[in-house]
């Protein structure tokens, strides 16, 4: 009889671990099947679904989001363009039947956009005006969906479809004034390759080609070379031996990174310069170990409407090199001195300084008048 009843307890034991074992499984079945009336598939490669009548039903779907100019879809537009997502929003039971009032607003790549958004009309339809902004990757793509903003429980409204754009931009030579040149000199293009206009970020690691242009004719085209992690130009070109040219020209261009990236091309104007003159502005005597301030403008000797400005330039005093100054967009510099000792008349020489070797100093210098410290009375 105990041999019965030990039976008995192990099949009814047995059968209490299976009955557990549906109850946790239907438990898990219930919970997923109800999650999935809120989801709706988001797969970015997935524009529209034609199988909404697969996902399940309850009493609460009310109807659908459906964004209804698909000729968007799958389309390139530039930074600042605006493009119009329209749709309408309606009744499940009757398609004919439209949801007025009810406020919609732009979702891109799942995050809201809320200055760009609408209310639906009488026909539950809304038309979305939305900027693209300078800031798109042109390189990847973004999801465009409609949402309803408003507070809606229990209604649940299904997204029916979503568009996928892409984004392309212009391609912008910002360049800074050019300093004169003297012939040989290497120069460095003052500015960046940016997206779009002056204040677009720059364009990284992209072919730059150009060619030098006299006043008559073209020269040998230059090494190509690729601009910096800031869009900047990295490369010293060489300003061509022209000794009778005014100006040289240097032609730029990008051929762009199409579709993404359009080309673009300037033409930079380098003025030369071969002698120099300055313009001296400093006092004319002072004393043994007294301090003054070396002034003066630096012009080009043959043409002195051009300024030679952001250079540098080397002060010498007594035919001693004392040290070196900037010229400024005037071309003007200054540089504070201290009088050595020494009396009499003493020149003071600027010379631009140059990588070349070339001694191009002002044909003009200034002379001071040095005198004696006066004793202090004791």
């Amino acid at each position: 009889m105990d041999c019965f009843d030990s039976r008995i307890r192990r099949i009814f034991k047995n059968y209490s671990k299976i009955i557990l074992f549906f109850l946790i499984l239907s438990s898990i079945l219930f919970f997923l099947m109800n999650r999935n009336y809120y989801e709706y598939p988001t797969d970015p490669e997935i524009e529209s679904s034609n199988d909404l009548d697969d996902y399940p039903k309850i009493s609460s779907l009310a109807g659908y989001i459906n964004l209804t100019n698909s000729q968007i879809n799958k389309t390139r537009h530039y930074h600042n363009d605006t493009i119009t997502i329209e749709g309408r929003i309606y009744n499940i039971s009757n398609p004919s039947e439209g949801f007025p009032d009810y406020n919609v607003a732009l979702f891109i790549n799942g995050s809201e956009f809320q200055n760009f958004n609408d209310t639906t009309d009488a026909n539950g339809e809304f038309k979305i005006n939305f900027t693209i902004p300078f800031y798109f990757d042109v390189y990847a793509q973004y999801k465009i969906e409609v949402n309803i903003t408003d507070y809606i429980y229990p209604l649940i409204f299904l997204k029916e479809n979503h568009f996928i754009i892409y984004t392309n931009a212009t391609s912008y030579f910002d360049i800074g004034i050019s300093s004169p040149m003297h012939p040989g000199e290497d120069y460095n293009i003052p500015g960046f390759l940016r997206y779009d206009n002056q204040n677009g970020a720059g364009i990284p690691d992209e072919q730059i080609k150009s060619n030098w242009v006299n006043e008559t004719i073209p020269l040998p085209p230059i090494t190509p070379f690729l601009t910096s992690l800031d869009g900047s130009f990295p490369a010293d070109i060489q300003v061509p031996n022209d000794n009778y040219s005014d100006t040289l020209y240097l032609n730029v261009s990008y051929s762009g990174n199409i579709p993404h990236i359009n080309g673009s091309k300037t033409l930079i104007s380098v003025r030369l310069f071969r002698n120099i003159t300055c313009i001296w502005n400093t006092a004319s005597s002072a004393t043994e170990g007294s301090q003054i301030v070396i002034r003066g403008q630096i012009l080009d000797r043959n043409n002195t409407k051009i300024k030679i400005n952001n250079r540098l330039v080397n002060i010498y005093y007594d035919n001693q090199p004392e040290g070196t100054a900037s010229t400024d967009e005037n071309g003007d510099f200054q540089f504070t001195f201290n009088i050595p000792s020494g009396l009499g008349s003493k020149a003071i020489d600027v010379v631009v300084d140059n990588f070349l070797g070339l001694n191009i100093q002002s044909n003009t210098s200034h002379y001071i008048s040095i005198t004696g410290a006066i004793a202090s009375e004791t």
